[in-house]
């Protein structure tokens, strides 16, 4: 059993004609119905009822199973009073004496029976629960089979027995029906202690008196050799309506006389004092094997790791799917820019040749103007003394001027002022040099200087 406290139970009946499912909210000392789910063997359970996922680390719950009750012996034994984890042992020093079965076949429990009054002895009663291990085996993997995983293994005839409200001696005959067939519980009280159990196959009430009169006349005799027997025994029937229409009168005329009929728990009633006690950790009986227990928490443990695996696994793929999914979009997202690029670059390419071309125009109509202008401003401010022989235009640009002169003063003026020379509010010439001034006699004996000016026309914007 788990060392902290279950926050659910469930307790699970589960038999050949029918199952039926429990599910207890434990809150503190509060035990509450939370569901109940009726079927058939072979139906499934709800898995989200009973399957230990990772919300069992932080809300615990606590599977029980009720065991068939038609293989079971039980046994009554006085054992010295001791603390409850010294008791398995004791037991164990009695499994040989009281046990049908040898003691390595068994799976067994034990389960303190509190007295019903003030108890002076120093021993205490407990009653032991025996099966065959096989059977017990057979019944878990059947429940692993549906997905239960079973905590604990217990009989709900023990929380009945508990649960009776016993005043005086006598025995009490607990009725039940299992599958086709009707056990007997036979508990025997005297000085307000459990003396004997014995649990009885019934056939019919017409052969109660066969199959189960014998037996209690020979506990009764049992009782007296072991001085607790010391009055004629009160009987007892614990049945509920069905059964007790059945069997009352025939138990009333085996014991010659009135037997008290009670009423019992109901299944409902008995799964929740079933729950009660896991929930309380009261070391309730348990015939769990210990390996099975030990297995299944591990098999819980491997489970939270795979699962844990399959996450991390699973958040791993999906960050890559979604990380290649991020870049395809990206990708998408890159082809159409660059197919736009591709479509402004080509404007943009034609836009620049139209520029150009239209640089080009506007360039060559500025420099014929230009041209116009210069040829204009030479003539003008030429003076009279300077002869111009040759006028030469080329590269669009440049502009030679070639003469002569009769005073060589004149053509350095003459220069000077072409470099004044103002167009469109802008020089009309960017560069204005006097080359090759060279003075020496001329045609008719008097003395002439031969001049060459070279100009670059100024270059024009657009805005022009």
């Amino acid at each position: 059993m788990s060392a902290s406290a279950p926050n659910s139970c469930n307790v699970l009946t589960l038999e050949s004609e029918r199952r039926k499912l429990w599910r207890f909210g434990v809150s503190g000392d509060k035990v509450a119905l939370a569901a109940e789910n009726s079927g058939t063997p072979d139906g499934p359970l709800p898995a989200k009822l009973v399957a230990k996922d990772w919300t069992h680390l932080w809300s615990r719950k606590f599977n029980l199973a009720w065991l068939p009750l038609d293989q079971i012996f039980l046994r009554v034994v006085e054992l010295p009073k001791c603390e409850p984890a010294e008791l398995p042992a004791m037991v164990e020093f009695q499994l040989e004496k009281i046990s049908p079965l040898p003691v390595a076949q068994i799976a067994w429990s034990a389960e303190v029976i509190p007295p019903k009054n003030a108890d002076p002895r120093e021993t205490q009663t407990v009653a032991i629960v025996i099966i065959a291990r096989g059977l017990v085996e057979d019944f878990l993997g059947k429940l692993e089979g549906k997905g239960y995983l079973a905590d604990q293994l217990g009989i709900p005839l023990l929380d009945q027995l508990l649960a009776t409200r016993v005043e005086g001696d006598g025995a009490w005959v607990y009725l039940q029906p299992f599958q086709s067939k009707t056990l007997a519980l036979v508990a025997w009280w005297y000085g307000g202690v459990l003396r004997n159990l014995a649990l009885v196959q019934l056939s019919s009430p017409e052969n109660f008196a066969r199959e189960v009169g014998e037996q209690l006349t020979k506990t009764a005799w049992a009782g007296e050799l072991e001085n607790w027997l010391t009055s004629e025994p009160v009987w007892h029937l614990v049945a509920d309506a069905n059964l007790a229409a059945a069997w009352h009168g025939a138990m009333n005329k085996w014991a010659g006389r009135s037997v008290e009929l009670l009423t019992p728990l109901t299944e409902s009633e008995l799964a929740k004092c079933s729950a009660e006690r896991a929930a309380r950790q009261d070391g309730a009986a348990n015939l769990m094997p210990a390996e099975f227990i030990a297995r299944y928490r591990q098999r819980f443990v491997d489970r939270l790791w795979m699962r844990s695996l399959g996450v991390v696994l699973a958040l791993y793929i999906g960050g890559v799917l979604i990380y290649f999914g991020a870049l395809q979009v990206l990708n998408l997202q890159l082809k159409r820019l660059e197919n736009q690029v591709a479509e402004l670059s080509e404007d943009f390419t034609k836009t620049q040749q139209l520029k150009a071309r239209t640089l080009i125009v506007v360039d060559q109509i500025n420099l014929r103007f230009a041209a116009l202008d210069a040829w204009r401003a030479i003539a003008e401010k030429m003076p009279e003394e300077l002869t111009l022989q040759s006028f030469a235009f080329s590269r669009g640009r440049s502009l030679n001027l070639n003469g002569i002169s009769s005073d060589a003063s004149k053509v350095t003026d003459y220069s000077e002022a072409l470099g004044r020379l103002m167009g469109k509010d802008q020089p009309l010439f960017a560069r204005v040099e006097l080359r090759n001034v060279r003075t020496g006699p001329g045609a008719l004996g008097a003395e002439t200087t031969s001049w060459a000016i070279e100009c670059e026309l100024s270059r024009l914007t657009t805005n022009d």
